[in-house]
């Protein structure tokens, strides 16, 4: 699992909601190696840039945020269970997920 911490202690998820910034674009930016700050400037271009950006609720389980739990595929296919009306818990445990 991949925690990042901001530099004022915050989680990146609590920094997220209270600077307006789309956690899921921010995140997999880091994840993948990218430098805070042009993370923050890549997503605030984007953000400023007028486009409509997709907004994903942050979905938790036992506390954590699903993204730090299962890996891309496995959240896309929660996300899918999802948007036909199964709840979350069903999600998880209907199986073929993996975790990070």
């Amino acid at each position: 699992m991949t925690c990042f911490v901001m530099e004022d202690g915050k989680t990146l998820l609590q920094w997220c909601k209270e600077n307006d910034f789309h956690y899921h674009m921010l995140y997999r930016r880091l994840d993948a190696g990218m430098g805070l700050k042009e993370a923050i400037q890549e997503v605030a271009k984007m953000k400023d840039s007028g486009r409509k950006l997709r907004s994903h609720p942050v979905l938790f389980w036992e506390g954590r945020p699903l993204v730090d739990i299962y890996d891309d595929r496995s959240y896309r296919l929660i996300n899918q269970r999802r948007k036909r009306g199964i709840s979350l818990a069903d999600a998880i445990k209907m199986g073929k997920l993996t975790k990070k």
